[in-house]
């Protein structure tokens, strides 16, 4: 690999967020290990897309919630790619809808196990084989809903809540060879069970009176993965929407006002 170039894996690579990342990481020229579960299809033909332009795209199959499968991930993106990986965004993730008092003890052990456990071995591994030579970097992905709290997705939530203390403590504990970040998107497109009219009405709801921009997500993570001073950071991509405060999760907005 070119100097400053990484070697990385995006999990949940074939989809939404993470296929926008790995198609901006692609562009410009780093090795991308395009993970994916239920997408596999979908990652091998993205792989196939990007390596008109650059030769150095791989995708991987693996189920997170099954901790062997996550913890034998990083070793064989690693094998793939010819050497250590120097980058890791722990982007895939499972949003289901339950609320306190009516947890869904299902959709809990699902949320723990992708959202949470997942990152915290592959981050583990992704130290472990760090060349500490190199400029090593992990980029979580959070939720502006970490700072704008409602009783929506708790068990999501939650998940989320321990992957952010986790940036934070794993920053601490595998300084100076790996640094740890996070980024903290708002309402980017639809999910869960919203439609895309519904997505339309109230993707503007925010200070800034505008969508956000999936790009400027992506650009946050370049901006990570880049700048080799920055650990323990967390970037708000939300267009403030954390600063406005709401009963219920933004995806029920509508609904509540029928």
């Amino acid at each position: 690999m070119t100097a400053g170039l990484k070697r990385i894996l995006v999990t949940g690579g074939a989809k939404r967020v993470g296929r926008r990342l790995v198609e901006q990481l692609s562009a410009a020229g780093h090795g991308l290990v395009i993970h994916a579960n239920a997408n596999a299809a979908e990652a091998e033909q993205l792989c196939a897309q990007l390596r008109g332009d650059n030769p150095h795209v791989w995708a991987i199959a693996a189920d997170l919630s099954d901790h062997t499968a996550a913890c034998a991930l990083i070793d064989q993106a690693s094998q793939l790619a010819g050497g250590p990986l120097s980058g890791l965004v722990n982007s895939a993730s499972v949003f289901d809808h339950d609320t306190p008092g009516a947890m869904d003890i299902a959709a809990f052990d699902r949320a723990i196990a992708v959202n949470l456990r997942a990152p915290a071995l592959l981050s583990e591994r992704f130290a472990a084989q760090a060349d500490p030579a190199r400029d090593n970097c992990i980029v979580n992905i959070l939720d502006q809903k970490l700072w704008n709290m409602n009783p929506d997705f708790y068990s999501y939530t939650m998940s989320k809540a321990g992957l952010l203390a986790a940036t934070d403590m794993m920053a601490r504990a595998f300084a100076p060879a790996v640094r740890v970040n996070a980024i903290a998107p708002g309402l980017l497109l639809p999910s869960h069970d919203q439609t895309l009219a519904e997505f339309e009405t109230v993707a503007s709801r925010n200070p800034m009176q505008r969508p956000i921009a999936l790009d400027d997500v992506v650009s946050a993570v370049e901006f990570l993965m880049g700048n080799a001073s920055l650990t323990a950071q967390v970037i708000h991509v939300d267009n403030g929407q954390r600063l406005k405060a709401s009963a219920r999760d933004v995806i029920f907005d509508t609904r509540e006002a029928k």
